[in-house]
């Protein structure tokens, strides 16, 4: 993701894993925004509020987000496809409430399932719901830097989404002594560097 967003990209990073993740491991554009949920009840945020700064400035916006949040409020992307506004939407699909789960898990004596959903094919939905929307339904790292590519291109939405494992630990102080146990801690991929980033604490 970090080698498609243009510099002036606004983007958006919803609760949940996705935002753990994107948070230590996406540097934020240095001529945007990087806007993040930290408060209660933000999941499902950055739909609405993408939307809303593409519309208002017109440059390219990112909506990072989880299958939950998009669950919640995902079907906003009417808007950005009513309005043919510049947002590009990036779902995380772990058919789960993965953060949920992992804390059962690691802190409530396990998981009760209610956290973890059936699969769903999010990208053939979207696609069938909105014909006109450019939707790619990415299996790899490489699928996505070229949808975002070709999002960047366009003038108009796009929507990528991405499946994810939902056993996957996010770089979340939290789970970091469950994630050292198991010997997933840390990220190889990791650039954060704190002195370099805006960012918009929301809530």
């Amino acid at each position: 993701m970090e080698a498609a967003l243009p510099e002036d990209a606004h983007v958006f990073v919803d609760a949940g894993n996705a935002g753990a993740g994107a948070v230590h491991l996406l540097p934020a554009p240095r001529r945007g925004r990087f806007v993040v949920a930290v408060g209660m009840g933000g999941m499902g945020y950055t739909f609405g509020a993408g939307i809303g700064a593409a519309l208002a400035t017109g440059r390219r916006t990112y909506v990072l987000a989880g299958d939950g949040a998009f669950f919640m409020h995902g079907m906003e992307v009417h808007t950005a496809v009513e309005y043919d506004a510049p947002v590009t939407f990036v779902i995380f699909n772990n058919n789960a409430h993965a953060m949920c789960a992992l804390r059962e898990q690691f802190l409530q004596g396990g998981v009760r399932g209610d956290d973890l959903f059936g699969r769903t094919d999010i990208a053939a939905g979207v696609a069938a719901a909105f014909p006109s929307l450019d939707v790619t339904g990415a299996g790899d790292a490489a699928q996505v830097r070229e949808a975002l590519l070709r999002g960047n291109a366009g003038g108009g939405p796009a929507f990528v989404a991405l499946d994810c494992d939902p056993q996957e630990i996010p770089p979340f102080l939290p789970f970091q002594p469950f994630a050292e146990a198991t010997g997933t801690a840390g990220h190889p991929d990791s650039k954060e560097n704190p002195d370099e980033r805006r960012v918009v604490h929301v809530g």
